[in-house]
């Protein structure tokens, strides 16, 4: 090279991004530690304060301590003079062993422990969350999803250091129990149902979905209802596209389908109410049961004394302002993109895209006049119209998508969970919570579905 002479510098996105692929896991992994870091710092902000934050959570406390102690989780104040037994929960059991375990290795105080201990938790379930993510879509999705989960406010703000209640449990075990059931669903073989991976995945699943009861013994009961409208659904989708001249010919192929599926239900189940029944017999049954009547039963009136669940705080009735704003603007408003699009995808699935003739436009026509209902709930405020913008987006993104490999149970499972719980969350404040976990997944497939978008233009573009 002469002195003088010019020399070209270039960067080849393309080269760039395949060594990125190649080290995909490797890459993946880091950035979900670095979630995993980010979630627990910001919940670490309260770590110091010289109490617990709450009432609840010295319930807790006193709860915890007695088993330390040893005295088998008597308590002994709540009925006081007379001794109460403890009702059997998740949470004090697995405080106080992991106290013994820490104490050991650190010498940790016990009450400072407990400052940890929820945010340590919390932060744990960025890992089940970027697993659902992955099922439902891909590993992009899976590190939005994690993301979202680990920094939304509604569980951000029960499960911040010394929030020493039930919350960050149920959060981490209701994303173990969907995680494991959607890797059981997904890795059944219809020529193989007796695949090992099916059947022990759905066992674990079982596993924790007890503790989950143990933990939150009324709350638990909706995750049993999604997992049966993903089976039904998902059923009837495969009977309207089977094979066959007459029901009965497309009841036996889709049959053939679900054989391992609903043995992942036997086995879940099964593992369930043994692991349950010992403790507390047939109460996970009857909360199952219960649950259906939930909303038209809990807050009746008509009894000897005042119905309290009216005048709790956490159960009065939420605007949608309310609810948009604790699962946060960005999540919301993502997830109705998210799912617009997973519904157009959905819909070429059952009808080809290159042969359309018509039925999108009138599909498309049909939901844009329900997600305008959205819009009509509360016509006084901008963000309904926001949400009916962005599902409308999300319904022309998904028509031009093309050749995007996609799983219709990704739709049906988020649907049939983002509904009962968004209608929950009307009903009871509290349940926002749980909306903001299928939301926070749905906002993370959008964002993994534009990822994938950008990545292909910068490799079709970027040579």
């Amino acid at each position: 090279m002469t002195k003088g002479e010019d020399v070209e510098i270039s960067f080849d996105f393309s080269k760039a991004i395949k060594t990125l692929v190649k080290h995909k896991t490797a890459i993946s992994l880091l950035i979900l530690i670095g979630i995993f870091y980010l979630s627990l710092s910001v919940r670490l902000a309260t770590v110091d304060e010289p109490y617990l934050l709450a009432a609840d959570p010295h319930y807790w406390y006193r709860m915890t301590l007695n088993l330390v102690e040893g005295d088998a989780g008597i308590d002994y104040l709540r009925h006081y003079p007379e001794p109460h037994s403890f009702v059997h929960s998740f949470l004090p059991y697995s405080a106080a062993y992991s106290f013994k375990l820490a104490n050991a290795l650190t010498g940790i105080e016990f009450y400072r422990f407990l400052f940890w201990f929820p945010a340590i938790i919390a932060a744990l379930s960025v890992f089940p969350a970027f697993l659902i993510g992955r099922e439902l879509y891909s590993n992009k999705a899976g590190l939005f999803t994690a993301f979202f989960i680990g920094l939304t406010p509604s569980f951000l703000s029960r499960s911040l250091a010394g929030f020493f209640d039930t919350d960050c449990m149920n959060i981490l075990l209701s994303l173990v129990v969907i995680s494991l059931f959607l890797a059981a669903y997904n890795r059944v073989d219809v020529n193989n149902i007796r695949k090992k991976s099916p059947v022990i995945l759905s066992i674990l699943s079982g596993i924790f979905l007890a503790a989950f009861a143990l933990n939150w013994g009324g709350g638990f009961a909706y995750v049993p209802w999604v997992f049966i409208g993903l089976f039904g659904s998902h059923w009837f989708y495969r009977i309207l596209i089977a094979k066959g001249n007459n029901l009965t010919e497309k009841l036996k192929h889709s049959w053939f389908f679900f054989r391992g599926h609903l043995l992942v239900y036997v086995i879940l189940f099964a593992t369930f109410f043994c692991f349950t029944f010992p403790f507390v017999g047939t109460a996970p049954a009857n909360s199952i049961v219960a649950v259906t009547s939930f909303f038209q039963t809990a807050k009746a009136e008509g009894g000897i004394f005042p119905n309290v669940w009216i005048s709790i705080s956490e159960e009065m009735s939420a605007s949608l302002d309310s609810i948009i704003s604790r699962v946060t603007p960005p999540i919301f408003f993502l997830s109705f993109f998210g799912l617009s699009m997973l519904l157009m995808l959905f819909l070429r699935n059952i009808t080809s895209y290159d042969n359309y003739e018509g039925s999108y436009g009138i599909a498309f026509i049909g939901f844009l006049i329900f997600f305008l209902s959205f819009y009509l709930i509360s016509a006084s405020t901008i963000y309904p119209l926001i949400a009916f913008l962005f599902s409308v987006s999300g319904i022309l993104f998904g028509l031009v998508i093309k050749n995007k490999k996609f799983y219709v149970e990704t739709f049906l499972f988020l649907f049939v969970w983002i509904v009962p719980t968004f209608y929950g969350s009307f009903w009871a404040v509290r349940f926002t919570s749980m909306l903001a976990l299928p939301m926070s997944i749905c906002a993370g497939i959008a964002l993994g579905i534009l990822f994938d978008v950008c990545i292909n233009a910068v490799k079709k573009y970027g040579k």
